[in-house]
């Protein structure tokens, strides 16, 4: 004889005799779902080792159900609890994973699986990006200029050195400056320098070269360097003795009435103060260039008296 029972849940155990037949049907009633998604980098890459989690909010149970990322990027999320809902996010890791876009999902959990609740995982940031803007006052003045990193207390050894440049058309009046991409360099929170350097003249210009100091524990950095050179006050082209020497000359020749020899001397000092002159105003109108006169050729002042004091002989000898 053969009996035939159904068993749901929380249903009793029957007695079977010796020689019975049973047949027995199983109904099962299901109380927990799954949530299948997938991780992959920035570029779609399929991205493994990544944990996910769902917590459940304050209407349920606050165990977080966790699941981690396979070679395909694929995970999948066991016994989720049906009419709760679940924030869905990844773990953190300081090697693998800083954080993803979105920063999580929230997921509602009904009587079936929930399918494609999809992630973009971003890798921790491990390099800082540098980049500077150099300006000068002029557009001939770049190509003086060397940029240089170092790490602080470490400048006999730089990170990175090169030429500014110059820019695309250095004789048109607009300036807008330089833009250096540097290498890039560990995120390691330690403190670098980035200065300038130039070989543009101490003698005729007074500058100081910037710098600024930052720290590498950010993704980018961007640094703004000025430098403004300022033409140096002109400098008397005459000294006290050559102006000494060229009075001394003037009265002697005078003295002696050599009109051709103090005709000359005159032109010779009208000519050295129109250059001086001329090159005032010159530094007034731009202050971009500096012109530099002949100085005063002291072997001139001493032909000059010479020939006077041979003058004075002769005009002796006759007495």
């Amino acid at each position: 004889m053969m009996k035939e029972y159904k068993f749901e849940p929380n249903s009793k155990m029957i007695d079977i005799k010796d020689g019975e037949t049973v047949s027995v049907t199983l109904v099962g009633k299901r109380f927990a779902y799954s949530i299948f998604g997938t991780v992959s980098s920035l570029n779609g890459d399929p991205f493994a080792g990544v944990n996910v989690q769902a917590t459940a909010d304050n209407s349920c149970p606050q165990q977080p159900e966790e699941a981690t990322s396979e070679a395909n990027g694929q995970y999948r999320i066991r016994g989720l609890q049906p009419g709760c809902s679940y924030s869905v996010r990844v773990v953190p890791d300081k090697e693998i994973v800083e954080r993803s876009i979105p920063a999580q999902h929230t997921v509602k959990v009904a009587n079936e699986d929930v399918r494609d609740i999809n992630l973009v995982a971003i890798s921790p940031l491990k390099i800082v990006d540098i980049t500077a803007s150099v300006t000068a006052t002029l557009n001939e003045h770049y190509k003086t200029l060397r940029i240089v990193m170092y790490r602080k207390g470490n400048s006999d050894s730089p990170v990175f050195s090169q030429r500014v440049g110059t820019p695309v058309n250095p004789k048109a009046r607009l300036n807008p400056g330089i833009t250096v991409f540097f290498p890039r360099i560990p995120l390691d929170g330690k403190s670098y320098v980035v200065e300038l350097q130039s070989t543009l003249s101490d003698k005729t210009y007074t500058y100081k070269l910037p710098s600024t100091t930052f720290v590498a524990d950010r993704g980018s950095v961007f640094v703004e360097l000025e430098f403004k050179p300022e033409v140096r006050a002109a400098e008397a082209d005459l000294n006290q003795n050559s102006i000494s020497a060229l009075v001394l000359i003037a009265l002697v020749a005078i003295a002696f009435f050599k009109q051709d020899l103090a005709t000359s001397f005159l032109s010779f000092v009208w000519s050295k103060l129109n250059d001086v002159a001329a090159d005032l105003a010159q530094r007034q109108k731009s202050k971009t260039q500096v012109r530099k006169n002949e100085p005063i050729n002291q072997r001139e002042i001493e032909q000059m008296a010479d020939q006077i004091n041979a003058i004075k002989k002769k005009k002796t000898k006759k007495i």
